[in-house]
């Protein structure tokens, strides 16, 4: 889904007036730190479950509107 941006040109305030402000854990070094935290934890672990046989992909494409979808998928898969 594409990101929700300001309508009016200005990155620091909202549609409605308010001022937005940027997390304090929103920040370059954070960032750089969870995708090494992925890379070295999670990553991995879609590796494992492939040669298991048992990972399966989903592509959201509708949010909110692909749970269907997504809940037919599950109960296929644990056969209920």
């Amino acid at each position: 889904m594409p990101p929700l941006l300001p309508k009016h040109g200005d990155p620091k305030k909202c549609d409605c007036g308010c001022t937005l402000e940027q997390r304090k854990d929103d920040t370059e070094a954070v960032v750089r730190d969870r995708l090494t935290v992925y890379k070295n934890e999670t990553q991995p672990l879609i590796g494992f479950y492939k040669k298991l046989g048992i990972l399966r992909d989903f592509e959201v494409k509708k949010g909110l509107d692909d749970l269907p979808k997504l809940e037919a998928m599950l109960k296929k898969e644990l056969k209920l």
